[in-house]
């Protein structure tokens, strides 16, 4: 149902203006999906605003899993994404990580969690 509301929201949004702002909530040994499916390319600053660093990982369908790096407490980063390319934010902590991400664009994706494995 949560997921079901992201996306909801973001298809409502991205056909009024070409940027979102989210707050994201991440829990701990779980990873934040952005991106799944086919959409076009976009950008995204994202700022940890939490007390645990989170790695970051762009996943295309024929380059694999790629660190992007990890985004430390307190910093801000912009990433710009390719067409068709998830980007991984994964929290190895117990605690839970907090990022606040601003995409600009249209890439008209979806958006969901992951059990870190």
């Amino acid at each position: 149902m949560k997921k079901l509301c992201l996306i909801l929201a973001f298809a409502l949004l991205s056909q009024s203006c070409a940027s979102l702002f989210s707050y994201t909530t991440i829990e701990g040994n779980r990873s934040f999906m952005l991106g799944e499916g086919r959409h076009d390319a976009y950008s995204a600053k994202i700022t940890n605003d939490s007390f645990v660093d989170v790695e970051v990982f762009a996943i295309g369908a024929e380059a694999g899993e790629t660190s992007l790096g990890v985004l430390k407490t307190g910093v801000q980063q912009t990433f710009n994404v390719p067409a068709n390319t998830l980007v991984r934010f994964k929290n190895t902590s117990a605690l839970p990580a907090a990022i606040k991400i601003e995409l600009f664009g249209n890439p008209n994706m979806s958006m969901g969690y992951k059990d870190n494995k």
